[in-house]
């Protein structure tokens, strides 16, 4: 992939990333530091709910980081992870249209988090579409 200026749509995409991902990396990292003098490997095998949660927004980084470099291919497919992490967490197939309206309306921290993904998502995609090929002298 090629370097050089970063796209408006780029720079939307990680200015919503970066607190998706520093909020659930900075809990997570509180909770392991508070944990590991007291759990074992096998307990953290058992539960890795939070290890897989700082890997998760390491990942996200890693890809922040790899879209300023050029190669905006891993944000994108980072955000369509989170997108869809955060869908099936909120949501299932059996809840009507009232509860996912009750839903949306009871906690806007959701409603935020999740209309931030699909707006990083899409500005991810558009960023990824206007990578231009090198011109060759």
């Amino acid at each position: 992939m090629t370097t050089g200026k970063v796209s408006p749509w780029l720079w939307l995409a990680l200015i919503l990333d970066i607190p998706i991902m520093a909020r659930p990396f900075w809990q997570a990292a509180k909770q392991i530091s508070i944990l590991l003098p007291y759990r074992s490997v096998t307990d953290w095998v058992s539960d890795p709910i939070w290890v897989l949660s700082a890997v998760f927004a390491c990942l996200g980084f890693i890809g922040a980081v790899m879209a300023l470099m050029g190669d905006r291919r891993a944000l994108l497919f980072w955000n369509l992870c989170h997108l869809i992490l955060g869908l099936t967490v909120s949501f299932s197939l059996s809840m009507n249209m009232a509860e996912v309206l009750t839903r949306f309306i009871t906690s806007t921290e959701r409603a935020i988090l999740i209309a931030a993904s699909v707006l990083a998502t899409i500005a991810a995609f558009l960023a990824n579409r206007q990578i231009q090929t090198p011109i060759y002298q």
